[in-house]
């Protein structure tokens, strides 16, 4: 009985040690991972392995609306990547005070130990253009 316990512990220590994650910058909010709601905790996301479908949007705390309190929101991003099992993922905007709002030059990447990571960005009606594609 002893034996079994201990392996059930460590299975789940491995597993738990081995889960993917997605690491936010100051400003991002993850809405949802693959279609499911996400309640984020901290600026750290966990994802499960395989394709990826976060949705995101970026509301810049660095600059304020110059007719208010405001700050600047970008629209829901669909970024699309695959995670790996046991590999922690960042996101890294690229000029987050140069973030014009109501255009589409939000420039991130999605990096892994210093590395860009292939992926896609899709606003709405790019994410559905490419879904009807194929």
């Amino acid at each position: 009985m002893y034996k079994i316990v201990s392996a059930l512990a460590l299975l789940g220590l491995s597993s738990m040690a081995s889960a993917q994650t997605l690491e936010l910058p100051k400003g991002f909010t993850v809405h949802n991972v693959n279609g499911n709601v996400v309640t984020q905790q901290g600026n750290t996301v966990e994802l499960t392995e395989g394709r990826q479908v976060v949705t995101v949007s970026y509301h810049n705390p660095y600059i304020n609306h110059p007719q208010g309190d405001d700050h600047y929101y970008s629209k829901p991003i669909y970024v699309v990547f695959d995670a790996k099992d046991g590999i922690h993922y960042s996101i890294e905007l690229d000029n987050h005070k140069g973030f014009e709002p109501y255009t589409k030059d939000l420039q991130f990447s999605v990096t892994s130990q210093g590395q860009s990571v292939e992926h896609k960005v899709f606003d709405r009606s790019g994410a559905i253009a490419a879904m009807l594609a194929g």
